[in-house]
């Protein structure tokens, strides 16, 4: 299946070490977007979907969409086949949610 979505370069810098956010300063709806994202084939969801799915109000998820692309967490996309905007879990995202999800399956392998 070929990806529908093309990646849109918004001319961010690459993030540093010191830009990764730790976990505990994402809030719950943020956590949901990004757990959401990680959950979905390729990482990937039309804004729409992934509002409904949450169901967060379009100005809630506008916010929460600025917030982590600033933090370089997601990026916008666009569908190739019908324009619709998407969100992607970018690379570094992608890094921030598996070690985050790896030192929490540590912490339960633990008890």
């Amino acid at each position: 299946m070929m990806n529908r979505y093309q990646q849109i370069d918004l001319g961010i810098p690459r993030p540093t070490p010191e830009a990764s956010v730790p976990p505990a300063n994402v809030g719950e709806t943020g956590w949901d977007i990004l757990l959401a994202l990680h959950s979905s084939h390729r990482h990937q969801m039309s804004v729409k979907r992934l509002g409904s799915l949450l169901s967060v109000a379009p100005h809630v998820m506008h916010y929460w969409l600025g917030w982590l692309e600033d933090r370089w967490l997601v990026k916008a996309a666009k569908d190739e086949v019908n324009g619709e905007v998407g969100t992607i879990l970018t690379r570094h995202g992608l890094e921030v949610l598996d070690r985050y999800l790896s030192a929490l399956n540590a912490l339960h392998a633990e008890r």
